[in-house]
């Protein structure tokens, strides 16, 4: 797959995600989010997380275009 220049990561508190999104439990979105830090390590892939469990979604917006420019 294409290499990607840079990555927003959503993160946020598991328990506040599985609310929203109850398909996986907490301990598995906090999985998830790990192997994707791990993963973006591994191939240094510059990325910055966003967490959406404390911006709305206009904030989280905001806050991935400053970081994009």
């Amino acid at each position: 797959f294409p290499r990607p220049r840079f990555v927003f990561l959503c993160v946020g508190d598991p328990h506040a995600i599985h609310q929203r999104k109850p398909e996986l439990p907490p301990d598995q979105i906090q999985e998830t989010i790990e192997r994707y830090r791990a993963t973006l390590a591994r191939y240094r892939i510059p990325f910055t997380e966003i967490d959406t469990t404390k911006l709305s979604p206009d904030e989280a917006l905001r806050a991935s275009i400053s970081e994009e420019r």
